[in-house]
């Protein structure tokens, strides 16, 4: 637990955080009548910051915490006002917008009730408290009133306590019933027992809930069903352990309570006498505790959530018989102090609803969602009792000492902080926005994270603006280019910035475009590609060439849809649903090999009969579940009843089925099913039903006239259809009727959100994606797509009608698809210009001139009254189907559009620069855009080249004997680039002539298999393995198991080092701290002993990634090795005695405070390593810190008396150097560091150290350092590096944080997340040379191996042979089939690939087919081994040689013309192509 919190701490972000500019130029063009809002942190962010926008008439700033409307004075003066609260809908927390609070007139001594009345629909309105009801009458000196809560929007419930005259007394409680009309002669009080017999507090907590048992979770059913007619009416009355009796702000009650109480039929309230005290826990979770209140809630689902000082949250339950029921304790930060808790709903943006936590503890605000840690944030004050934090969906609100802290629990900083005008507020907990109500005036803001807002109401030529944020120490700006437009224009406009990567490495996948320019149906082509250093592609849309798949005749298709794997697992896969107009349905299972493939295989997953032609009324096919590949089609029989199938595994079943009785107001006019819900119209009866559970029996719930109509919005109820989205916030549902679109939330029972009318008699369709909704409407030649953000649901807008740019018309009957999980919108139109029918494809929440994202021609004509069937889905990728009722198609659309960059040619070099051009046009103006902009290569030779003619020159004999003969194919230039693999074909390859890879198995690990190793090193003439959880593996040297040590201490060991006979191990104890662990072993008698400390052996760490002991002295580095950006590691060092006994002391501790830098700098230590050197007697240790970043630390220590001291640092920028000759990206992490080695010249130490990154070369870097004076001065380091070689990386696949080095050999582990490999290279050797020549090395061999765990920790050990007294690679990271496990194995290591002749007396002269390849290309060429015994013939004569040289010239010259044709088939299939994306994938069959 002890470590758990520490790193639960150290995730926390700082409260101070300097402002960060993102972007500081950015161009936006928008367009007449349009509203759109930028994130203010898109283009500054930070902590806390105050932005600031050049005054406009058309661009405003609203910050994070702004007034949404006017405020609203209201009487009083000399009163004290305080329990706010609105009326909200019990199911879901949701505001009606009726608010009351309570206020004690100082003047009169009176209790008064103020409240407003507003409508559900109106939430961007400030509560108006224009009302009144005098609660007790003048002079009300004894009596103390604490809360309020509404029972219903006329009717209140007030608690409070009268006080005997006598102090000795105890107080009375008391239940104010009060209505709107009430005065003191007419309230209605009820007393309730004390039953702590309380004398006098000064506050308590008070709340009321109306729940059905049902809606407790999932307890009945799986699904959160509507509310049956039996409720339970809750009362919760709790002494919370700061304003109790004997309870205060610095002295807390530790024996607080919480009462029952239940409001029955008639009104009244019975106390069950049902108490949660102390005991009533202590028995409940079978251990003693005392409670300390803090705070409590009930949740629309009926759990009560209890909030202690010290044991955590409790969670109960109220039973029907009005009792408690406990539930569940969280434990979530330990035994740290809380001081204020609050618990929400929080709808995700996959629409599902996680419990969302918050717990503000003294110094830090922690965040979970379902119970596990979201984020911590460290407070910029110290908590005291009592204080507040409230949940507004992702929002935090803590307000301490009447100043508000606003944090965005998704983000790592506070968004705002302000002093209020009130501490009288309350937060929306269901839509992010808060009500402040004072003395006198009354205001309600918007909770955002702050954003820029554009309404263009006038053209505006370009004009220029500035926004600019501080954080109080230092100021960020950011330049808007801004310029308003027609709606109709539709040119193509630059958007001034650059849009290639600086660095690409090559080959590489495609990459997401970056907005190139501003305009509709954007089209882009490489210019002049013959005289272009680069090739620019950019793929969006094509068509794929669907095999193994029988069609239907396109004409006969009646209904056709497609769906794909709701958790995106295999975005290559879909389904595709048809059905036969003679009702025959078959569902199809696609997919493609790759991503981005242009082909794709089918195989029928079911076909069935069914007993009607589906369309889109009637039916829906879609996930039955999210849990599994089964697949739900719904449809209606008749009128009165509905069928529910399965299809799973090749077959399909009934699973349901829904019936009315056949009366004329039941009869189904549609139905739509969203997750959960199935909603059914019943047009005639105006009423659509949610059917929430069909097991064991169908549970519905009405949304009718009546209840819509008690809404009063003015709208008719005659529903027609239901929308909403099937994937994302299902909850949301949007009914259609005559005249309006009703929205509104069925998590439990319906809730209004809003309503927008629409001209009757419309035809209508809507799209609802994650963000915004688009509303279709066409009447009488109007055409209209308007489109709505939803994020905020109190502040609903209309962002823009999208274009159809006078050229477009909308085709009846409206033919539309969504794509539920992007957002893109698909169409039917007509181009009134090419009278030709189109799809117009819009992408939703961006700006309008860039909705229309493109164009899709069919090149024909097809009548408004002809039907054409479409479907589409997906996520990165998405499929759609388009069937003309002539032909049929299956077009892949890209959710981002993907650009492939491929350079035209390359140098040897590892980097090369060139310029990169495009060229952007649309079909619907004239206009063009040119862009080129300068893109440096990384040359990563992993298309591999092979010379022939090179192949060729060398000699490859064997000697006509019985033994094994080895050729080694000695690399003197006739290949270059990374070869993994190498084969062979010739006429004996089968048997006699076989090839061995540079890197080959050499053992077969039988002794490892039961063990699971995660850490080896040398040890002695031999290795030593860790395995997990604690177990040292020794190895003979027949690579044999020779015997295993059992560690007993701890639970588990993570880290090993050696030093002599000594074996040093980090391990992590029952108490889950760091522990060293210390044996003492012989291999000889196979027996360890451990050496125990003198000292404590525990370390006060996080976690160890690394130790190495070297002269006396212990270095542990404290960091994640995974992933060393999880936070700022340490390195950690000891004197350290290794004898009978070990000590640790003197201990030294070098973080980002020794380097004087802040909490929030980017000090991420990967790995260090140690340099020693020697000056006159002292010998120096000088450290190596590598971290993440551009810099490698240096720390000199050395020894003195005993003492380690440390008398210099320094460091060294590695980017700035880098970048002149080589590359670093700017995402570019520099991993391990390891001391390959050293030199003195005089006064000049040169280290030579090789360090590691993810994604581009290796390098070999030395360093020089002054060692003139080093224990007065230092050693610092000269400012410029020598790279003598560089590692170059293979492909783009990425190296991880881990490395071995033996000698000249390195190996680097490499993974692309499906497959792992291990790369060996091979050092050249090291002279310091003032004119050094750069050497760039690729692998000399690997192995490659399927990746199915990647936070699977595995061992690499490269060492002698023992036997062979070569080197040879130890590793674990093939899963052998036959155990089942990761077992460990030997990899003998060559620098050549070598054919093996087995028996050379049967081995005859012959050609040799070679071919080299690796995971991105391959190449191939001929050579001949020559058996020595038979030389090669001699010339029979004169004429028959003259004839020969003949036929030599003439097969000369045919096959230079060959491999011409050849060579460049070659070079266009693996050099010129990437080996990614297909070339028949880049354009779209349907002629775009």
């Amino acid at each position: 637990m002890k470590i758990m919190i520490t790193i639960l701490i150290n995730l926390l972000v700082p409260s101070l955080q300097q402002c960060v500019t993102v972007q500081e130029n950015v161009t936006y063009y928008t367009s007449l009548g349009e509203v759109f809002r930028w994130p203010a942190d898109s283009l500054i962010k930070g902590s806390g910051l105050i932005y600031n926008l050049t005054e406009s008439s058309f661009m405003q700033y609203h910050a994070a915490f702004s007034q949404i409307a006017p405020e609203k004075s209201h009487q009083g003066y000399q009163s004290v006002v305080y329990a706010l609260r609105a009326y909200d809908i019990a199911s879901t927390g949701a505001w009606t917008n009726h608010f009351a609070y309570l206020e004690f007139d100082q003047n009169n001594k009176q209790y008064d009730i103020y409240y407003a009345i507003g409508s559900a629909i109106e939430m961007d309105q400030t509560p108006y408290f224009e009302r009144k009801v005098q609660l007790t009458r003048n002079g009300s000196t004894l009596l103390d009133c604490f809360d309020l809560e509404y029972i219903n929007p006329e009717l209140w419930l007030v608690d409070c306590a009268e006080r005997s005259s006598d102090t000795n007394q105890v107080m009375k409680n008391y239940l104010y019933f009060v209505t709107q009309d009430d005065s003191p002669d007419t309230v209605k009080r009820q007393e309730v027992p004390n039953h702590q017999q309380y004398k006098q507090i000064k506050g308590r907590k008070f709340q009321y809930h109306v729940y059905y048992k049902s809606n407790m979770g999932q307890d009945n059913n799986g699904f959160d069903a509507p509310q049956p007619k039996q409720p339970i009416r809750m009362l919760l009355r709790g002494q919370q352990a700061f304003n109790s009796e004997t309870g205060n702000q610095t002295i807390l009650d530790n024996n607080c309570s919480i009462d029952l109480l239940i409001k029955v039929d008639n009104g009244s309230i019975i106390d069950t006498g049902n108490i949660l005290n102390k005991t009533r826990i202590s028995n409940d979770i079978k251990k003693s505790v005392n409670f300390t209140l803090i705070d409590f809630k009930i949740m629309p689902n009926g759990r009560v959530y209890i909030l202690d000082q010290t044991e955590g949250i409790y969670v109960y339950k109220v039973t029907e018989d009005g009792d408690w029921k406990y539930d569940s304790t969280l434990q979530l930060n330990g035994k740290a102090k809380a001081y204020a808790f609050d618990v929400n709903n929080r709808l995700l943006e996959d629409g599902d609803s996680y419990l969302h936590i918050a717990i503000l503890y003294e110094s830090n605000l922690m965040t979970f969602i379902n119970d596990r840690m979201q984020r911590g944030f460290r407070l910029p004050f110290t908590a005291t009792y009592p204080a507040s934090v409230s949940l507004s969906q992702q929002y935090a609100v803590i307000v301490h000492f009447q100043t508000i802290y606003l944090y965005n629990t998704e983000k790592n900083y506070l968004l705002h902080k302000e002093m209020l005008i009130s501490s009288n507020y309350l937060v929306n907990p269901y839509a992010p926005d808060i009500v402040i109500v004072s003395q006198t005036i009354s205001r309600r803001y918007e909770l955002s994270d702050g954003y820029l807002e554009c309404q263009n109401e006038n053209l505006i030529q370009k004009n220029t603006l500035k926004l600019t944020a501080t954080d109080g120490y230092q100021m960020c700006q950011t330049i808007i280019n801004y310029q308003i437009l027609q709606q109709e224009n539709t040119q193509v406009l630059e958007l001034g910035h650059n849009p290639f990567p600086s660095i690409i490495t090559y080959p590489a996948l495609p990459f997401n475009l970056q907005d190139l320019a501003s305009g509709p149906n954007l089209q882009y082509i490489t210019p002049d590609i013959d005289h272009n250093d680069v090739e620019v592609q950019v793929h969006f849309l094509w068509e794929l060439d669907v095999k193994d798949i029988q069609w239907f005749d396109a004409s006969s298709v009646v209904y056709a849809d497609v769906l794909i794997d709701p958790h995106h697992t295999n975005s290559n896969k879909f389904y595709l649903f048809l059905q036969h107009q003679n009702k025959t349905a078959i569902i199809w299972d696609c997919s493609s090999i790759n991503y981005n493939d242009n082909h794709c295989t089918c195989q029928i997953q079911d076909q069935f009969q069914l007993p009607i032609t589906l369309n889109r009324f009637n039916s829906q096919f879609d996930w039955f579940t999210f849990d599994k590949e089964a697949l739900n089609f719904q449809f209606q029989v008749n009128d009165y009843e509905i069928e529910i199938y399965q299809s799973f595994e090749n077959k399909h079943t009934k699973v349901a089925n829904i019936t009315y009785e056949e009366k004329q107001e039941n009869k189904i006019s549609s139905f739509t099913a969203l997750k959960n819900n199935i909603f059914i119209v019943l047009h005639n009866k105006k009423e659509v039903d949610v059917i929430s559970a069909l097991y064991p029996t169908i549970q519905k719930y009405p949304i009718d006239e009546e209840l819509i109509n008690s809404y009063k919005i003015n709208c008719s109820f005659t529903p027609i259809k239901v929308y909403g989205n099937a994937y994302i916030k299902s909850e949301f549902v949007f009914i259609v009727t005559e005249d309006c679109v009703i929205f509104g939330d069925q998590r439990y029972h319906f809730t209004l959100i809003d309503a927008f009318q629409y001209p009757r008699g419309s035809q209508i369709e809507l799209a609802i994606g994650q963000k915004t909704f688009f509303i279709l409407t066409s009447l009488e030649g109007q055409d209209s797509i308007k489109e709505y953000n939803y994020e905020n649901l109190n502040d609903i807008y209309l962002m823009k009608s999208l274009p159809l740019y006078n050229r477009y018309r909308l085709q009846l009957p409206l033919t539309i698809d969504f794509v539920y999980e992007t957002g893109f919108l698909f169409v039917r139109a007509l181009d009134k210009i090419d009278k030709e029918t189109v799809f117009l494809i819009y992408e939703s929440n961006i700006l309008y001139r860039n909705s229309l994202h493109k164009v899709l021609k069919t090149h024909q004509y097809i009548p408004d009254s002809q039907i054409i069937e479409t479907a589409a889905s997906g996520y990165d990728q998405m499929f759609v189907y388009f069937n003309d009722l002539k032909q049929q198609h299956i077009a892949v659309v890209l959710r981002d559009s993907l650009m492939e960059i491929k350079p035209t040619h390359l140098s040897e070099a590892y980097t090369t620069n060139l310029n990169a051009s495009v060229l952007i046009q649309n079909q619907l103006s004239d206009s063009k855009v040119g862009v080129k902009y300068p893109v440096k290569f990384i040359n990563t030779q992993s298309i591999v080249t092979l010379n022939e003619t090179k192949l060729k020159s060398n000699q490859y004999k064997f000697e006509p004997t019985n033994n094994v003969q080895y050729i080694s194919l000695i690399n003197n230039g006739w290949y270059q680039g990374h070869v993994i693999d190498f084969k062979i074909d010739c006429e004996q390859c089968q048997n006699q002539i076989l090839i061995k890879n540079p890197l080959t198995q050499a053992s077969t690990g039988t002794d490892f298999v039961s063990y699971n190793i995660i850490d080896g090193t040398k040890f002695q003439n031999s290795i030593v393995y860790l395995a997990s959880p604690k177990s040292l593996i020794f190895q003979n040297d027949d690579d044999n198991l020779r015997f295993v040590y059992k560690i007993d201490i701890g639970m588990y060991c993570s880290k090993i080092t050696t030093y002599n006979e000594y074996i040093l191990v980090s391990c992590t104890n029952d108490q889950s701290q760091n522990v060293l662990f210390v044996v003492k072993c012989d291999l000889q008698s196979k027996k360890c002993d451990q050496i125990q400390s003198s000292t404590s052996s525990e370390l006060n760490l996080h976690q160890v990634s690394k130790i190495q002991y070297n002269n006396s002295i212990l270095y542990i580095l404290d960091s994640n090795s995974a992933n060393p950006n999880e936070y700022q590691g340490s390195l950690h060092v000891y004197q350290m005695q290794l004898d009978t006994q070990w000590t640790l002391k003197n201990e030294k501790v070098f973080n980002a405070s020794y380097f004087g830098l802040n909490s929030d700098s980017d000090f991420f230590i990967s790995d260090f390593d140690i340099a020693q050197f020697q000056q006159g007697n002292t010998q120096y240790q000088k450290i190596l810190i590598q971290t993440t970043a551009q810099k490698t630390y240096f720390v000199q220590i050395y020894l003195d008396n005993g003492l380690i001291k440390d008398n210099h640092k320094d460091s060294f920028s590695l980017t700035n150097a880098l970048n002149v000759d080589f590359a670093v990206k700017s995402n570019t992490k520099f991993y391990q560091i390891r001391v390959l080695s050293i030199s003195v010249q005089t006064n000049l130490l040169n280290v030579t150290a090789l360090i590691t990154t993810n994604n581009v070369a290796h390098y070999g870097v030395i360093f020089s350092y002054d060692i003139s004076n080093p224990l007065n001065q230092g050693s610092p380091v000269k400012n410029t590096i020598q790279i003598p070689f560089i590692l170059n990386q293979y492909g783009i696949y990425q190296a991880i944080n881990k490395l071995s080095v033996y000698q000249e050999y390195v190996v680097v582990a490499y993974t692309n997340y499906t497959h792992q490999l291990l790369g060996v290279y091979k050092m050249p050797q090291l002279t310091p040379d003032t004119n050094i020549t750069t050497k760039v090395i690729t692998i000399t061999g690997a192995i490659l191996e399927t990746l199915e765990n990647p936070a699977r920790m595995f061992a690499i050990v490269l060492q002698q042979d023992p036997i062979s007294k070569t080197s040879a690679m130890y590793s674990n990271i093939k899963n052998v089939q036959a155990s089942s496990n990761y077992v460990l194995l030997k990899y003998a290591i060559n620098d050549y690939a070598q054919l093996i002749i087995q028996n050379g007396t049967q081995v005859k002269s012959q050609f040799i087919q070679l071919k080299i390849e690796n995971c991105y290309s391959s190449a191939q060429g001929q050579f001949e081994i020559i058996n020595s015994s038979v030389p090669p013939k001699p010339d029979d004569d004169e004429e028959s040689s003259s004839l020969l040289w003949l036929w030599i010239l003439l097969i000369v010259i045919g096959s230079l013309v060959v491999f011409g044709i050849l060579g460049y088939i070659v070079y266009k299939k693996f050099i010129t192509k990437t080996p990614y994306v297909q070339d028949s994938a880049k354009v779209s069959l349907i002629n775009q």
